[in-house]
């Protein structure tokens, strides 16, 4: 799941050639991102860069690598 500005961003500059944005009908301004990459470090490095504009639902192995990073990070700040 992404946020609106990130979205903008990907329309123009997209991550594959089947990428999919689509209007999440669950959340006002976030959007489904569907799209066919390779897991490496790049990617993850990329999507910890975006913050809290993007959200990882699946792969599930990604999902929790993310997850594990980010509260590592925030446990540093706490």
């Amino acid at each position: 799941m992404i946020q609106d500005h990130l979205a903008q961003h990907l329309r123009e500059t997209r991550l594959s050639k089947d990428q999919c944005i689509e209007p999440d009908p669950n959340h006002e301004n976030q959007f489904l991102l569907t799209a066919s990459v390779f897991e490496t470090w790049q990617l993850t490095w990329w999507i910890l860069g975006q913050g809290a504009a993007i959200e990882v639902l699946a792969p599930q192995s990604l999902r929790v690598q993310i997850a594990d990073s980010l509260k590592e990070a925030a446990a540093r700040y706490a």
